[in-house]
């Protein structure tokens, strides 16, 4: 590790500076502060610039052993986060190179502030930096992984969060701020206890992953233990519960069951909550399959918060399975244009467009992802099905390779499979994916139906999807978006399950009306 940097109090990469200490990173008239995950990157990689930081390094370093977390895909979200803020890019770097399958290495122009220079900067005295000694030691630089650094994070987040929900409802429409009545104003607990939790809670639910979320739940819960009519703990928590379970760290149907019960108190104590109602509305669709009363509060947190990305990426999915594909479009790329450095809303956008048959976008889309993520697993394979759908064959066996590469296959293997001919590679690549995901934890009926579907194995595929209906699996909403079925589209018995799902009840007019009330919205 260089002097410079054990020593530094911020660092000058390409146009921004990175204070390190706080994580803040400026440039032109940008300012923003890094995520943990990203920093954590971002540190590795300069202390050792030059040299290729492993994947598995990082993953030892962010992710200690026994903590259970999809590595790679937080991985790639962490150098995704570092590209967009420095404004790099993948195929071209300046400031992070990509060494496929091994690591990341810092190769952008690197100037470190040390102490005495950042001091003479501000127009104070170098003995400031550390009294004790007269300026003759180097301050050295915190951390922040200590519990009171910790503490100190989550007490600006507070203040953020709190300030932002300040000023949402000051813009809330006149009947919204109605409805809402006095509730809605927020009132920290006077319990010492209760807000050091709930501080807890905010700190570990901003760093990403499982493990995290499962410790800010309890974090959230102990809040709630202490102070049981604090509105934002509850809102907090089916945030958190939600989020882990669309993640599979918990069992779908128990943890949005858990999700929706907190939402559901949340909104007793603060009916403007349009984080609560997202997750209420998510937890009708999901679980009961409920389209009106999941676009009632879709609709209300539409007009409570319109600038909320998640809320329309539910909107998306909301339309997605009442078959209007173009519409969830709509509202996926809303979402991504609300929070633009998502990536996780970018790959789901992909998604949103191969479902609706928008082929040529769809790809458009994979590509700039993939850009800032060349790892997206899921931009890999929305663009390897588009391209596959367009009759480009050669390219969609790009993308299935790479992620076969990804998933640890032998490179003399991949050599053989894009050397032969190119339709029965495509066929092995399926057989592999359904073998990879059924070697994995979650083994959905419906998830194996769609591998099966994919391979034109109609019989199994339908057989598990019966299956799936007799469990009620929350993820058979999504049968419209799943280009996988085309084959099976006009099959009657695919057409009796999308009718379940519905319900009899629900009809054309119906879903017309439902469709054309939260559009409006968009």
């Amino acid at each position: 590790m260089s002097e410079d940097f054990n020593t530094a109090r911020g660092v000058q990469i390409g146009q921004h500076r990175v204070d390190l200490e706080t994580w803040e990173v400026s440039g032109h008239e940008e300012h923003s502060r890094l995520p943990e995950k990203p920093f954590r990157v971002l540190e590795a990689l300069l202390e050792r610039r030059g040299q290729v930081v492993t994947r598995a390094e990082l993953q030892q370093r962010l992710w200690p052993s026994g903590t259970v977390v999809d590595f790679d895909n937080n991985l790639n979200s962490a150098v995704a986060t570092l590209r967009t803020t420095f404004g790099d890019s993948a195929k071209a770097p300046r400031i992070i190179e990509t060494l496929p399958r091994l690591g990341y290495r810092l190769v952008g122009e690197v100037c470190y502030d040390v102490p005495d220079q950042a001091l003479a900067a501000q127009g104070g005295p170098a003995d400031v930096l550390d009294p004790s000694v007269n300026g003759t030691e180097r301050h050295t630089r915190p951390l922040l992984t200590t519990a009171a650094a910790g503490f100190a994070i989550a007490v600006i987040l507070t203040a953020v969060t709190l300030l932002m929900a300040f000023n949402k409802s000051a813009q809330m429409p006149g009947a919204a701020v109605a409805e809402a009545g006095p509730s809605s104003r927020i009132e920290m607990p006077d319990n010492p206890s209760a807000l050091a939790s709930w501080q807890r809670g905010l700190y570990l639910q901003a760093q990403g992953s499982d493990s995290d979320h499962a410790l800010a739940a309890e974090a959230y819960r102990e809040t709630l233990w202490l102070a049981p009519d604090f509105a934002p703990a509850h809102t907090k928590l089916s945030e958190t519960l939600a989020g882990m379970s669309f993640a599979g760290a918990l069992d779908l149907r128990e943890g949005l069951g858990q999700a929706r019960d907190s939402a559901t108190r949340a909104l007793s104590l603060d009916p403007s909550s349009a984080s609560a109602l997202r997750v209420r509305s998510l937890a009708n669709l999901h679980l009961d399959w409920d389209f009106p009363a999941a676009g009632r509060d879709l609709e209300s947190a539409l007009r409570i918060d319109p600038l909320d990305a998640k809320i329309h990426l539910a909107a998306a999915t909301f339309f997605m399975a009442l078959g209007a594909n173009d519409v969830a479009v709509v509202a996926a790329k809303r979402a991504v244009e609300l929070d633009p450095a998502s990536s996780l809303l970018k790959a789901d956008l992909g998604y949103f467009l191969v479902a609706a048959g928008r082929y040529t976008e769809a790809i458009n889309a994979c590509d700039e992802l993939l850009q800032v993520e060349p790892d997206s697993v899921q931009a890999l394979l929305f663009r390897s099905i588009a391209s596959n759908k367009l009759g480009h064959s050669r390219a969609s066996l790009t993308g299935a390779l790479k992620i076969m590469e990804l998933g640890g296959v032998a490179s003399a293997e991949l050599e053989r499979l894009e050397q032969g001919d190119t339709e029965s590679a495509l066929v092995a690549f399926r057989k592999w994916e359904l073998a990879h995901f059924q070697s994995g934890k979650a083994r959905s009926l419906f998830h194996v139906a769609v591998r099966h579907a994919w391979l034109n194995q109609r019989a199994e595929a339908l057989s598990l999807l019966e299956r799936s209906l007799e469990q009620r699996e929350p993820w058979l909403l999504y049968l419209n978006g799943y280009s996988q079925f085309d084959s099976l589209r006009q099959d009657p018995r695919l057409a009796r399950i999308l009718e379940s799902v519905r319900g009899h009840s629900l009809r054309q007019d119906d879903v017309d009306e439902l469709v054309t009330s939260v559009e409006k919205l968009l």
